[in-house]
């Protein structure tokens, strides 16, 4: 009581500044922030909190926390784009803007413009109909006004948009900032917007409403590859979004939408930890209709229970506090950026808390350690100065950092992002501090926290003093990620980790991560896969046919979509066939097997069928859909896409967007082929050497047994297949060589990518074994005589033929090591 007292006593001149932050509109609430964080007399306050006789915090904690309050109101200023010595012009051009909106009509600044709605969806995304989010995003972007009636423009630029796309808030913004165009969506190639300047409005108007042939003359086409791709805001470099909203895709448009809601630099908690479970939290959420200020607000609560348990010395409850709190703080951000409900109060409550509150659960935690003892030199008041100046000084280098040198330190070099991951700040924190509750050393774990924070203010120290030096020689500095091109070329790894977070888009198309780009680069490499891949030919085999009703029959309703690959496509007709089931899900598989194909993908099968009398027997490696899609994009191993650049026909597909999804991952699975080939091969080389010389490698990474000259065979065999595709990929990596000789290519890639290719494949090398080793035990534990199978396959691939005794086919995984040792040792593995 005395502290609330003494809180309410200080100085009765404050009592009119106090009295109107809670009243002050957006322009002054950051005046009022700022008369509070100059005028607020904190010692006084601190002072009126009753102090035992021995007092713990001690004069210069409390000194610290003035200067953590102090900071965080300055910060704030800067975290919400608020001009503390400009305030009244500010007010003035609030003022301006504020006339504008009342009578667009009158208005001639050219900053506005207005946005008018045509056609509608009846698809809700998050909850959100289309009407509804357009009309919020546009709110959101202070040069945008709504308008009900396109007429109401009067004069000034006019933006028409159907609401049958799906738009994001920079797309807007974006195309606000072109002059007279038609915005084609990559996907459909059809156009999704006009930007309207001088040109005929009635005529464009009745134009984009039916959309027959090209736009009306004046109106340039352009796509969203034409747009900014570089989002400063979230650190990261994507297209803008503008996807046709479509009942079938509403589930990869949600996934889309909160994958573009998520920063791509970020600690490494957030951004590998995070996705998943926040996307079931905003999910809930926006399920109820949760707003995310009640979200923030949750948080707070938790931040404040929290610090009463470091406080108190409860550690593991305190932790288990904080980190509901960090999940919390990623729901509520994704959540208002799907739904569209970003807000000023939402954004000083959230950035504010993030801001003040990580220096007092240290401080607070170094209070709880009463039997404190100095370690490497340094008592209690040491390491409170490392923390609150490392901390206070980390984050005034950041805001000097964007306000004077012109981009965000984080976001300037690749270096920087892969710092972010880990640089001292709450994320990272809570890590050491529950290593150090888990091996029950709370003190060591404070002592490391304010080692790191003052070690991160130090390398962040230095980044600005070579900021500023490249500031003066070669003007404001820009992020490594504006130019997506050259970043894609320079930093491949870095550009792959931080353009985007991959993980946020789980659950989703694989590709959809990076629309509009990839979506138009590959559409005729997509249409040349649609012909080459179709197996209704295949289907109508009686061998193929009747395997297919065996797989229908196993999987039911799961089943997606069957591929055929292999020898039988190259005219073997002797051989066991190869099957590839993609799932919908797992319901048609016990849960051992559930288990094992979530581990090691794929489970492997052996199915048998009558045909004609005689007994036909085929092989069927089963997965997901969404792995599949995944792992032919994304995985690190060779496993999927190197199988998946190669020749393969699709011979069942329940509907058509589900081969649609098929395609698509065959075009994805020739593309991250050759591109991670390439720094592994020679600069200039023909169409047939680089197919050869990237499936030698991930032969070499799969322990294949193939005979000398088989690799050779299989690219001759198709050699149509193997230039043409080639020819589609359209990797800027591979350029076709300057003496225009058909099928010759010369590669572009930096001596760092080179190098770092190579340790690549070593590791996937290395790694392969491994995996290998783990799927032939997953195989033998569902493959009826697993080990006749894997013999036979042996000796048709590398002509080895090894004797198996009755006790090793009887029990493979016990008794079959010894035998596979000695057929490596032959050389039957290569």
């Amino acid at each position: 009581m005395a502290w609330a007292t003494g809180i309410g006593c200080a100085r009765s001149e404050h009592y009119a500044g106090i009295a109107g932050i809670a009243n002050a509109p957006a322009g002054g609430m950051a005046s009022a922030l700022n008369w509070l964080s100059c005028h607020c007399n904190l010692d006084y306050i601190l002072a009126s909190r009753p102090k035992p006789e021995n007092d713990t915090l001690g004069k210069r904690s409390r000194v610290a926390i003035i200067c953590v309050l102090r900071h965080s109101f300055w910060m704030l200023h800067y975290r919400l784009g608020w001009d503390m010595p400009s305030f009244s012009r500010k007010k003035e051009a609030s003022s301006t803007s504020d006339a504008a909106a009342s009578n667009p009509a009158d208005c001639t600044d050219a900053r506005l413009t207005c946005v008018y709605a045509i056609v509608s969806s009846p698809v809700r995304l998050w909850g959100i109909d289309a009407q509804t989010r357009l009309r919020r995003q546009v709110a959101q972007l202070p040069n945008l006004r709504w308008v009900d009636d396109w007429r109401e423009a009067g004069d000034a630029p006019l933006l028409i948009v159907r609401a049958d796309y799906l738009f994001e808030v920079r797309t807007l913004k974006a195309l606000a900032q072109q002059q007279d165009v038609a915005l084609y969506c990559g996907t459909d190639q059809r156009a999704a917007a006009l930007q309207l300047t001088q040109a005929d409005r009635t005529q464009a108007l009745h134009w984009l409403d039916e959309r027959p042939g090209e736009p009306p003359e004046g109106l340039r086409k352009i796509t969203p590859e034409a747009l900014s791709h570089f989002d400063a805001k979230l650190r990261r470099t994507e297209v803008p979004l503008l996807e046709p909203m479509l009942a079938e895709r509403r589930e990869q448009l949600e996934s889309l939408l909160y994958g573009n809601s998520y920063k791509g630099i970020t600690d490494l908690v957030t951004k590998w930890l995070w996705p998943a479970p926040a996307r079931q939290g905003v999910r809930w959420c926006a399920d109820r209709g949760i707003t995310p200020n009640a979200v923030t607000t949750l948080g707070l609560l938790l931040v404040l229970g929290a610090s009463v348990a470091f406080w108190q010395g409860h550690y593991v409850l305190g932790l288990a506090m904080g980190w509901l709190m960090t999940w919390l703080d990623t729901v509520d951000g994704k959540l208002a950026r799907v739904t569209v409900q970003s807000s000023r109060v939402g954004h000083l409550l959230d950035h504010g808390v993030d801001l003040i509150h990580p220096p007092f659960w240290y401080l607070l935690w170094g209070v709880s350690l009463v039997n404190f003892q100095p370690v490497l030199g340094l008592d209690m008041t040491m390491i409170n100065g490392l923390i609150v100046g490392g901390y206070v000084g980390g984050r005034v280098i950041e805001g000097i950092f964007v306000r004077t040198l012109g981009c965000e330190v984080f976001s300037w070099r690749p270096f920087d992002a892969w710092f972010r991951l880990i640089t001292a700040r709450r994320n990272p924190a809570l890590v050491l501090l529950s290593i150090g509750v888990i091996f029950a050393r709370p003190d060591l774990a404070l002592v490391a926290v304010a080692l790191w924070t003052a070690l991160s203010t130090a390398i962040l120290s230095v980044r600005l003093v070579q900021g500023i030096a490249q500031r003066m020689r070669y003007g404001p500095l820009q992020s490594w990620l504006s130019d997506s091109d050259q970043a894609k070329e320079r930093y491949p790894r870095s550009f792959r980790t931080f353009a985007n977070t991959r993980a946020a888009y789980a659950g989703m198309e694989s590709g959809d991560a990076e629309t509009g780009e990839l979506s138009s680069k590959q559409r005729p490499l997509r249409e040349w896969l649609r012909q080459r891949s179709d197996g209704t030919e295949d289907s109508n085999d009686p061998t193929v046919a009747a395997l297919l009703d065996v797989l229908k029959q196993r999987f039911g309703d799961s089943l997606s979509a069957v591929l055929i690959y292999g020898s039988y496509l190259r005219g073997k007709r002797d051989t066991v066939l190869d099957f590839y089931v993609l799932l919908e899900d797992y319901r048609a598989l016990p849960w051992w097997q559930k288990m094992l194909c979530c581990m090691v993908a794929p489970n492997v099968y052996q199915i048998k069928a009558q045909c004609d009398g005689n007994e036909v027997r085929g092989k069927c490696a089963a997965l997901s859909m969404r792995r599949f899609e995944h792992a032919v994009r994304s995985d690190f191993h060779s496993y999927f896409w190197a199988r998946f650049a190669q020749p393969s026909r699709i011979v069942h597909c329940k509907d058509e967007a589900t081969r649609n999804r098929v395609i698509k991952s065959l075009a994805n699975a020739a593309h991250t082929f050759v591109s991670r080939a390439l720094p592994v091969l020679p600069q200039s080389l023909s169409t047939r050497d680089l197919w050869i010389g990237a499936l030698q490698r991930t032969y070499r990474s799969e322990l294949r047994a193939e005979k000398p000259g088989q690799i050779d065979a299989l690219v001759d065999s198709d050699p149509d297949y193997f230039q043409t595709i080639t020819l589609l990929l359209e990797i800027p990596a591979l350029q076709p060589e300057s003496n225009g000789k058909a099928g010759q290519w010369r590669t572009n890639l930096s001596v760092a990518a080179r190098r770092q290719g190579k340790r690549e494949w070593w590791l996937r090398r290395h790694l392969g074994k491994a995996l290998t080793v783990l799927r032939v035990t997953s195989a033998a534990t569902m493959f009826e005589a697993s080990l006749d199978y894997i013999l036979w396959k042996i000796e048709r691939h590398s002509g080895v033929r090894a004797k198996v005794n009755e006790r090793q086919r009887r029990w493979p995984l016990l008794f079959a090591w010894p035998l596979l040792w000695r057929l490596y040792r032959s050389g039957a593995f290569r």
